[in-house]
Formats: structure tokens, C-alpha cells, sequence
């Protein structure tokens, strides 16, 4: 069982080791010879009936046309029948018994090359009978030969004896054709299947030509040229429904890559902004933290003032925390909301906060709002 299960196991894993053209050439060239097996095995039989019909016709006809001509007839001699002397060859033997079976005289053949013994003996008196002009094959004296043959009763005129006439034909003229046209027809066959092969693994081949672009697509693409595209679409014909599939897969993780790319710049250049805002409030409460240290910070209301502008400050870079957290999310951002903005405060807060980390530069703001009355 288990040397069974692995044999098969081979043979699959043999046939899953093949190539698609492979397999599609090797199943039309197996069906391609299976039909001319067929064909050769079913013509040989056709042939071979239609040729023993041919002998069939030619040895009935003569077992029923009277007694051969190839003989000479003397009752009162013994045997009444004696072959002719200056008989012509013939393609067929004849054969005379008695009614009691007995082999009388024969005649006939010469004609064929190679010609095989008739077996003269081999008719019986119930033979005769019972297969009176009906074609029976009986076999040669050499091994491998056969005669076709038919018997028939005959009078000889003014007797009332009856006597048994078989006519036989060689089958080596139906042998030697059938041999002939099976060596014919099997080069023919070999001919026919290399042809069909090569014809085959040609068409396979440039039908197979789609695939191998769309392979070579494939390889293009694992190697990171997105960019390709199929090309030479049919859109009748699976592989052309193939490419159209691959394109607009290709399309999609194109515009995903692209999408991809958007946001990792939209990434680094909101770090890159976040890292410029954060530097700005952490100076700022550096600097207030120092004046405080050194003593610049004097008054109740300057350390509010400064206390006020840390935690605003603080609540800056939480934000920018906040948005930092965010953007870690999946991306996720704060929706932009539009709105009318005093900048007067900001300006303000922006001078406290430079005279905090510079205190040696002059900062002052200029009000130039006009008051509508």
C-alpha cells in the first residue's frame, strides 16, 4: 500500500513539476496519438473485413460455378478427376473429395510467390455439408499461413454421383497488404505526431506569449518598478481579462503608494513644523525661568505675568504633544477650523516672551488698529 501511495505521490509531484506548456503540448500530443491509434486500429479491421469479403466473394462463386475447369474428368479412370497438364497458374487451389470425405485429387495455385501448401486432407465429409459455399478459413500447412476457403456438392453430368469441390484461397495477399499499410500508415502516424507536436508547441507557445509578459511584469514589479503596465490587451480572451484585472490592481497600489509617500512627507514636514513650534515655548519658559533665577522678576504682577505666559506656553506644546499622539494614530489630524482672530494679544504675548529670552533686545508693539467710532 505504502510503495503504491509513493509511486503515485512521485507521478504527481512529477506532473506538478511541469511546466503549463508542457503539460498542455504532452495532453494534445497524447490525444493526438491516441487518435491515430484509433484510427490505425480501426481502418486495420475495415480493411482487413472489406479484403476477406473480396476473397469471400471470389471463393463462393467459384465452389458454386461446377466442377473446375483445371481438371480433366474420366469416370471409368481411378481417380475420375486428374488435374490438367497445360493448366494455367491460379491465385487459388482446388480441392475434389468423395462422399465419404476422401481426398480425391487437387489443383490450382502457382501463381503466388512464396505460395503456401494447401492442406488438402483438412475438409471432412460433414464439413462439406454443413458449410456448403459458405467462406471458412481453415489453416496452412506452415505455421502462421491461412486459406480462405468454400465447398460446394457437384454432379458430374451422367452419374449421379455427388463429390465435394472446395475452393481455398491464400491469405498471404491480405497478410502482406495489411502489413503494408499498417508500415505505411504507423511512419505516416510518426510523421503526423512529430509535426503535430512542434505545430502544437508552437501555438502553445505564442499563445503563451501574454503570460510570459504578464511573468515578466510580475518580476519587474517585486523588484520595485511599480510603474509597470500590461500591455497588448484583448479583452475577449482570459489572459486579456488577466492583464485588465493586474492593471487595475497595479493602479490601486500605485495610487496606495503614491498615497503613502503623501503622507510620509505630510509626516515629516509636520515634525519638522512641530519641532520648530516646540522650540519656541520651550524658550520662552526658559527664559522666565532664568529672570526669575536671576532676580528680574520682582513684583507680584510680574511673576503673574510670567506665570500667566508659562502655562500658556505649556498649554502650546501640550497641543503640539497632542497633535504628535495624533498623527501616531493612523494619522489622524485635527479638523481646521476657521474663525476671526484678535492678533493684538498674540503680538503682545510674543513681545513678553522675547524680552524673557532676550531681555537685552528692544521689543515693543505698535497698536495701528484703527477705532471705527
Amino acid at each position: 500500500m505504502s510503495t503504491t501511495t509513493g509511486k503515485t505521490d512521485a507521478v504527481t509531484g512529477w506532473w506538478r513539476s511541469l511546466s503549463l506548456r508542457a503539460k498542455v503540448t504532452g495532453v494534445a500530443v497524447s490525444i493526438l496519438a491516441l487518435g491515430l491509434i484509433a484510427t490505425g486500429i480501426g481502418t486495420t479491421v475495415f480493411l482487413r473485413s472489406q479484403l476477406l469479403a473480396s476473397v469471400d466473394t471470389q471463393v463462393s462463386q467459384l465452389a458454386g460455378a461446377g466442377v473446375s475447369a483445371l481438371f480433366d474428368i474420366d469416370l471409368l479412370a481411378d481417380p475420375a478427376f486428374v488435374p490438367k497438364a497445360e493448366s494455367v497458374p491460379t491465385d487459388y487451389f482446388v480441392a475434389i473429395y468423395n462422399q465419404d470425405g476422401d481426398f480425391i485429387a487437387s489443383a490450382g495455385g502457382g501463381r503466388q510467390s512464396n505460395e503456401p501448401d494447401f492442406p488438402t486432407e483438412y475438409l471432412p465429409t460433414e464439413t462439406s455439408i454443413t458449410q456448403q459455399q459458405e467462406p471458412f478459413t481453415i489453416p496452412g500447412t506452415i505455421p502462421g499461413t491461412e486459406f480462405r476457403a468454400a465447398s460446394a456438392l457437384i454432379e458430374v453430368k451422367g452419374t449421379t454421383v455427388f463429390y465435394t469441390q472446395m475452393i481455398a484461397v491464400p491469405l498471404t495477399t491480405v497478410t502482406q497488404t495489411l502489413a503494408t499499410y499498417l508500415g505505411i500508415y504507423s511512419i505516416l502516424s510518426v510523421i503526423t505526431i512529430v509535426l503535430g507536436a512542434v505545430a502544437i508547441r508552437l501555438l502553445v507557445t505564442l499563445a503563451f506569449r501574454s503570460l510570459t509578459q504578464v511573468e515578466n511584469t510580475a518580476m519587474e514589479i517585486a523588484a520595485g518598478d511599480f510603474g509597470q503596465r500590461m500591455t497588448d490587451i484583448a479583452p475577449a480572451t482570459e489572459v486579456g481579462r488577466l492583464k485588465t484585472a493586474i492593471n487595475a490592481m497595479l493602479g490601486r497600489i500605485d495610487a496606495a503608494l503614491a498615497q503613502r509617500d503623501a503622507t510620509v512627507r505630510q509626516m515629516r514636514r509636520f515634525v519638522g513644523d512641530a519641532s520648530h513650534e516646540l522650540r519656541t515655548p520651550l524658550v520662552t519658559v526658559r527664559g522666565y525661568a532664568e529672570l526669575y533665577r536671576m532676580g528680574a522678576i520682582r513684583t507680584d504682577q510680574d511673576v503673574a505675568q510670567s506665570m500667566e505666559r508659562i502655562e500658556k506656553e505649556a498649554m502650546r506644546m501640550g497641543l503640539l504633544v497632542e497633535d504628535l499622539l495624533a498623527l501616531a494614530r493612523l494619522d489622524e489630524r485635527r479638523d481646521i477650523q476657521f474663525a476671526p482672530v484678535d492678533l493684538r494679544p498674540l503680538a503682545r504675548d510674543a513681545a513678553l516672551d522675547v524680552r524673557a529670552a532676550a531681555p537685552q533686545r528692544p521689543v515693543a508693539v505698535i497698536d495701528t488698529t484703527i477705532v471705527e467710532p
